[in-house]
C-alpha cells in the first residue's frame, strides 16, 4: 500500500429524522402569508406494549402533526387521504407562541409495509434528454430576444 498517495475524503452519509403513521384527518392546501404552498394533517402512531408473556398489548395512540412546503406540500396533498399510512423525513420544529411540537416533511411516501402499489417501471426519457427539453424553450427564448435587439 502506497502512504504517500493522499486519502479519498470520507463522503458522510445524510441523515435526518424520520416519521410514520397513519393520516388522522383529511390533509389540507393551505398558501402561507408569503404565498408559499403548505400542507396540514394531524396523524396518529400506533403504540404497543410486548408482555411478559410474548403477547402484544395495542395503546391508545398518540396524535401528532405534520406539514410540508412547496413541491412536498402539493404532491403531499395530491397523493395522500384521511386513513393512509406513510413515512416522512425531515424535522422537528417548536411552535414559538404555543410551544407545541410539528413535524416539518421534507420527503413524504406511502409506507409500503402497509399499502399495497403497482410500480410504473415503463421507460422514461434520460435525463440529457429531460435536460434538452427543459433548456430548449430557454435558448429559443433568448435566441429571439437577441434577434428582436439586433433588428432596432
Amino acid at each position: 500500500m502506497n502512504e504517500n498517495r493522499p486519502q479519498a475524503p470520507i463522503e458522510r452519509i445524510e441523515t435526518g429524522t424520520c416519521v410514520f403513521g397513519y393520516f388522522a384527518t383529511e390533509p389540507e392546501l393551505t398558501r402561507t402569508e408569503a404565498g408559499v404552498p403548505k400542507f396540514y394533517a394531524r396523524y396518529r402512531i400506533p403504540r404497543h406494549r410486548r408482555e411478559a408473556d410474548g403477547s402484544v398489548t395495542r395503546l391508545e395512540p398518540d396524535f401528532r402533526s405534520i406539514v410540508a412546503y412547496w413541491e412536498t406540500a402539493e404532491l403531499a396533498y395530491e397523493k395522500f387521504r384521511k386513513g393512509d399510512a406513510f413515512i416522512a423525513q425531515g424535522h422537528v420544529r417548536v411552535n414559538n407562541r404555543t410551544g407545541k411540537e410539528r413535524f416539518e416533511a421534507k420527503r413524504i411516501g406511502h409506507n409500503p409495509a402497509d399499502t399495497p402499489y403497482e410500480v410504473d417501471r415503463s421507460a422514461r426519457p434520460s435525463a440529457a434528454t429531460a435536460e434538452r427539453a427543459v433548456l430548449a424553450p430557454a435558448a429559443s427564448t433568448a435566441t429571439a430576444v437577441e434577434s428582436e435587439s439586433l433588428s432596432r
